[in-house]
């Protein structure tokens, strides 16, 4: 098992912190990226290398792809065990061992089959606020804004 995904330790280490309910937007994990690499450029493939990178992934938990209601898309992690129970009908996609790394739930399949597809309905959703780096979604008051600094040592210990 290879947990060295970035994407996944920050995920890890948002939960275990408190900060997120469940799991982390695309924009999130794109900015954190770039927080802590500033050459790091969001361009219109992004979200496909990041969706790539997740479906290629071989990790304890599996990487489910969400739409939390009347809210954002998010990335959440889940044990393999859940995944097979409630989820075996939704949309997967398989790492090289042919194992399912990623499963998208049946509203965000909606968006597209493929990971192109929905990629691209992802970056059309997000693109604007992510060329102004406002990285991170408030659930409470229903923004976006550039990450705070419990958000930044979250990134930074992810990182290390």
């Amino acid at each position: 098992m290879s947990d060295n995904n970035f994407w996944y330790r920050l995920i890890e280490v948002a939960v275990k912190s408190d900060v997120i309910l469940d799991g982390l937007t695309i924009p999130f994990i794109l900015g954190a990226k770039k927080h802590i690499n500033p050459n790091f450029e969001i361009d219109d493939n992004s979200i496909y290398d990041l969706l790539t990178e997740i479906a290629g992934s071989e990790t304890g938990q599996k990487a489910v792809l969400k739409y939390w209601p009347n809210n954002q898309y998010i990335i959440v992690l889940r044990e393999p065990e859940f995944c097979q129970a409630n989820l075996s009908n939704e949309l997967t996609f398989k790492n090289k061992k042919g194992d399912d790394a990623l499963y998208v739930t049946e509203y965000v399949s909606s968006l597209g089959s493929s990971l192109e597809e929905i990629s691209k309905a992802l970056n059309e959703e997000y693109k604007r606020l992510m060329e102004k780096e406002t990285f991170s979604w408030d659930h409470i008051v229903r923004s976006w804004h550039k990450f705070n600094d419990v958000e930044k040592n979250i990134i930074n210990e992810a990182a290390e």
